[in-house]
């Protein structure tokens, strides 16, 4: 078990992950050394001049080996953006956090992979986007084996390296309030319950489900499988959603047919 954590709200391995992925700056208060030899994906260098500050976050994590280290890195965090206003530490050695959440460090020999990993919804299982299905570390590190793809365009995804080792499964949803989507839904959830039992089974693999952008369709096929096979409310599983992947907004033509398919599968 990892010594350190990080203060605040984060506790479980899956809600640190998404919080580092999906919804704030995260800062690296080591030295360059280290952090060009592994750190947190998402993470920028205290010694960059140049930081991105995503769109629309108002929590800062920074992580060092020392506090001193964790400090400054507030410090600077708090000199370059002011509007930020909770600044929140990892605490604890990085390799004790590389240890525990492998699929969430990325190392200097993959510095040309994409940074950003899909949001962890539960054991075996990632949302995403387009852009995350296309993405060799994905499926390197993540160990991708079955692809649920809900939209109508699923590009050139088949043709990349690591995305050919998985076993596809398509579904052309469109994203309009009109479009119906009950009339798959039930085979979209068996496709994603079916890989991560095989998944569980074996030890390794996982499913992702996207759409293009990992907002609306691909949140009701995550959504519609919680409610099926993990018993959860439609309000209980919207939140566990949202909650994992801050771009999530599902249509409401979506929401309506999902509260009617909560009410058939109650009366199962």
């Amino acid at each position: 078990m990892p010594t350190g954590g990080i203060t605040g709200t984060f506790g479980s391995p899956r809600t640190v992950f998404n919080a580092l992925q999906n919804e704030n700056l995260v800062v690296d208060g080591r030295s360059f050394e280290s952090y060009v030899s592994s750190h947190a994906v998402g993470a920028q260098s205290v010694w960059n001049e140049d930081w991105e500050l995503p769109e629309d976050r108002n929590t800062a994590i920074v992580y060092g080996e020392a506090e001193g280290e964790r400090k400054a890195a507030e410090a600077l965090v708090k000199e370059r953006f002011p509007g930020i206003p909770d600044v929140r530490h990892w605490i604890g050695p990085f390799k004790d956090f590389e240890t525990a959440y492998p699929a969430a460090v990325v190392t200097g020999s993959e510095a040309g992979y994409a940074d950003i990993l899909p949001a962890h919804i539960d054991d075996h299982l990632w949302l995403g986007s387009a852009l995350h299905a296309e993405s060799p570390a994905v499926f390197q590190k993540l160990d991708i084996s079955t692809v649920v793809c809900v939209m109508d365009d699923p590009g050139g995804a088949r043709g990349k390296e690591y995305a050919s080792r998985a076993n596809w499964r398509d579904w052309p949803w469109v994203d309009k309030a009109s479009f119906n989507l009950r009339g798959s839904l039930p085979d979209v959830i068996d496709a994603i319950d079916i890989g991560v039992l095989q998944a569980r089974e074996t030890g390794r693999g996982g499913v992702l489900v996207h759409c293009y952008q990992g907002k609306s369709r691909s949140a009701a096929a995550v959504v519609g499988w919680l409610i099926a096979k993990r018993g959860m409310s439609l309000q209980d599983a919207i939140q566990l959603v949202t909650d994992s992947r801050k771009a999530v907004a599902i249509n409401e033509g979506f929401l309506r047919q999902l509260e009617q398919f909560e009410l058939s599968v109650r009366k199962l």
